[in-house]
This record gives C-alpha cells, structure tokens and sequence, in this order.
C-alpha cells in the first residue's frame, strides 16, 4: 500500500497536535502562586530554624504545610 502526499500531511498534523497538548501539560507544572518559589523556600526554612530551632527545617510536618499553601506543591 503506497501513502499518498495527504496522509503525510495529516500524520504530520496529528504529531503536531499531540505535541502541543504535551507541551501546555508541562508548561502547567510551571505555574506557581509566588513569582520566586525557590528562594521562599530558602526564606520560610530560615523563618522557622530562627522559631522553632535549626533542626525544624528538616521537620515535614512543620515545613512542608506554609511551602505547599504558598507555592501549591510540595
């Protein structure tokens, strides 16, 4: 069975479109609610080490519930 030039085309097509779907899937993991999540991070560990002693920061029950209110994943 020989292809014809349309069914390139519309090969081509499909491919385009299911690699824009991707793309906008990946590009929703970039959305935060602060415009620089990573050095609130640094910030909130600093806030609670000076609170509630150095060894918090490495506690997930303390650390974890202000990052994922403020920046919407953990």
């Amino acid at each position: 069975m020989r292809l014809r030039r349309e069914h390139g085309i519309t090969a081509a097509f499909g491919v385009g479109v299911v690699l824009a779907m991707i793309d906008l899937q990946w590009s929703y993991t970039l959305h935060y609610k602060l415009a620089q999540p990573d050095f609130y991070v640094y910030y909130l560990a600093a806030q609670l080490g000076r609170a509630h002693g150095w060894a918090a920061i490495y506690d997930p029950a303390l650390f974890l519930p202000p990052v994922t209110a403020a920046v919407g994943k953990p």
